[in-house]
C-alpha cells in the first residue's frame, strides 16, 4: 500500500503541511523533513565527538533548520527543500550558516557563512530534491572536521532483513513526530530496499534510496538533507518519510550515485 510522504526539515513558520505530496495511494503523505516539520533520527543513539565528521547542521534564525554533509572544504550538499521558503523560492544565502566539528548543537563547532546556495534546476518537491552550499570560507580539515567521499553506483548498499542495518544515518531531528530536538546528534541503522519496493512504495523510479527501519526507528523531522553513508561513502541524502515518522514505511534519500554528474558540474561550473 502506498502511503502520502511527509518531509523533513524544522519549520520557520511556514507550514510544511502545505508541502505534501498527495501523490501515494493509501491516505498517508509525502512529508519533508524538516524542522517545522521537524524531526529527529527516532530510536537512535548519542553520536561521540568526532564519529561523523561530515556532518554539518544548517541554521536559521540561529536554530537548526536541516542537516546536511560536507564533500569538499568549502562545499555542502544537503536537500533542495531546506533552501526554498513557502513561495518555493531559493532562500538568500544570508538566511543559513553552516555548524560542523561538534555533536553537540548548543556547544563548540565552527560556523561557516553561505556564498552561493544551488538547488537542482529540476528541482520539484520530492524530485531531484538535492542542493549544494557553497560557503564562503573554507573549513580547516582536522579529526573533527572532514568531508566525506561521494558513492559510486558500484557502491550501493545491498538489500538485507529489517532490522539487520547496514547503512548509517545522522541527524538532530526530533526524537518522534511531536517530540523534542535533541541537542547531541542521534544516529542509527537503516537497510535498503530494492529499486523495486522502493518503487511500490513512493512511485518512484529514479534517483531515490528507500530506507527501511524497524518500527519507532528512522528519520524524523529536522533530519532532511542529512547523510546516508554505506562503506563510508555518501549515498542518501534525507528527503522525505511516509506518513509519520517511526512508521514501518520507508524513508526516502536521494539516491547520491544518481547526481554525481550534476554535482561536479555544478561545482566545476561555481569556482570549484
Amino acid at each position: 500500500m502506498f502511503s502520502p510522504f511527509v518531509m523533513v526539515e524544522t519549520h520557520f513558520g511556514w507550514i510544511l503541511a502545505g508541502f505534501l505530496l498527495p501523490i501515494l495511494r493509501g491516505g498517508e503523505s509525502i512529508n519533508p523533513l524538516e524542522l517545522g516539520s521537524s524531526a529527529r533520527i527516532v530510536g537512535g543513539f548519542s553520536a561521540s565527538p568526532g564519529q561523523f565528521p561530515y556532518q554539518v547542521a544548517l541554521l536559521r534564525a540561529r536554530q537548526i533548520s536541516c542537516g546536511g554533509s560536507l564533500i569538499a572544504s568549502n562545499w555542502v550538499l544537503t536537500a533542495a527543500h531546506c533552501v526554498h521558503n513557502n513561495d518555493n523560492r531559493v532562500i538568500s544565502p544570508s538566511q543559513i550558516t553552516v555548524l560542523a566539528g561538534t555533536v553537540n548543537i548548543g556547544q563548540g563547532g565552527v560556523t561557516r557563512g553561505v556564498q552561493r546556495i544551488i538547488p537542482h534546476e529540476r528541482y520539484a518537491k520530492s524530485r531531484n530534491d538535492i542542493a549544494l552550499l557553497k560557503l564562503l570560507h573554507p573549513y580547516p580539515l582536522d579529526g573533527l572536521i572532514q568531508a566525506i567521499a561521494l558513492a559510486r553506483s558500484s557502491n550501493v548498499p545491498p538489500p538485507s532483513p529489517v532490522g539487520t542495518g547496514n547503512v548509517i544515518i545522522s541527524g538532530w531531528g526530533r526524537l518522534s513526530a511531536n517530540g523534542p530536538l535533541p541537542s547531541i546528534l542521534q544516529y542509527n541503522r537503516a537497510t535498503a530496499q530494492t529499486s523495486f519496493q522502493c518503487f511500490r512504495q513512493t512511485g518512484f523510479n529514479r534517483g531515490l534510496l528507500c530506507l527501511q527501519s524497524p518500527a519507532n526507528n528512522g528519520a524524523c523531522f529536522g533530519d532532511s538533507g542529512g547523510p546516508a553513508v554505506y562503506n563510508q561513502q555518501l549515498v542518501g541524502v534525507a528527503s522525505f518519510i511516509i506518513g509519520t515518522c517511526g512508521s514501518r514505511a520507508p524513508d526516502g534519500y536521494v539516491k547520491v550515485s544518481d547526481y554525481i554528474p550534476w554535482i561536479r558540474w555544478t561545482i566545476s561550473q561555481n569556482g570549484n
